[in-house]
């Protein structure tokens, strides 16, 4: 495995792709976000893009919840015509569930004729439609199977959660935890080194490396790292805020 460090110039979703392009010259290739969790099933997706022969190929899915994700309109032939905007979540029901693009995408070496080179850029918003006004076929496969996006904090709890149902565990505990006799924890993920102390309660947690859960504390439905890893200075400008508790920054979605 070898990795393309951005830093601390980001790129870009295409831009990046331009720091890579002599290891992708010679054959397709295929690009995953990755902050996804998916079954999809990627070789009916390059069956698709052969078959049609496409510069790339985005695989879609339905929106059936109508999240936030652009909306992507797909022409009768099974080509990308353009990207829309979010669907109105008081549309769920109404109508057919909008498609979205799943962050998965197959690629020919041409794209690379319509990515810049050392400058960001976005395959959405300049790459494609570039290759599209020039003729290329952008073309669309529809996919089943389970999908997740780990962008925020809160979809990271509930899939986390998820995931606990399908494998029929009530939590997932480091070896090297140690949790208190009278202490409770319940449908949760601690990491490494967590300590929870006499009396505390957790339910529906993430706790980071290193947490120390105070006795008699109760957290339910939170994200809990050391507050000591982002320091206030230093906390991204999109960061949730949350709440410092002694040692613990805590993100509540109760």
């Amino acid at each position: 495995m070898r990795y393309s460090v951005e830093e601390p110039e980001i790129l870009g979703t295409s831009g990046a792709l331009d720091r890579v392009r002599d290891r992708l010259s010679s054959d397709t290739f295929i690009v995953v976000n990755g902050k996804i969790i998916t079954d999809i099933d990627l070789s009916a997706a390059i069956s698709t893009h052969r078959s049609r022969q496409a510069l790339a190929t985005l695989v879609l899915r339905p929106n059936i919840k109508r999240e936030r994700f652009s909306e992507v309109i797909v022409t009768d032939d099974g080509r990308i015509d353009r990207f829309g905007g979010f669907p109105s979540p008081d549309s769920a029901g109404t109508t057919d569930a909008p498609l979205m693009f799943t962050g998965i995408h197959i690629l020919e070496p041409g794209i690379f004729d319509f990515i810049p080179r050392n400058t960001f850029s976005d395959s959405v918003r300049d790459v494609y439609p570039k290759a599209m006004t020039a003729g290329r076929i952008i073309a669309a496969h529809v996919a089943q199977g389970s999908w997740f996006e780990l962008s925020t904090l809160e979809r990271y709890l509930a899939i986390s959660l998820e995931f606990l149902g399908r494998e029929g565990r009530d939590s997932i505990m480091d070896e090297g935890c140690r949790i208190h006799p009278d202490a409770e924890v319940t449908k949760s993920v601690l990491w490494k080194r967590v300590k929870v102390g006499r009396g505390a309660k957790l339910s529906q947690c993430i706790v980071g490396d290193d947490v120390t859960i105070p006795e008699g504390a109760v957290f339910n439905k939170s994200v809990i790292v050391r507050a000591d890893i982002a320091p206030p200075g230093q906390r991204p400008e999109k960061a949730l805020p949350g709440q410092v508790v002694g040692e613990n920054l805590v993100v509540n979605f109760g």
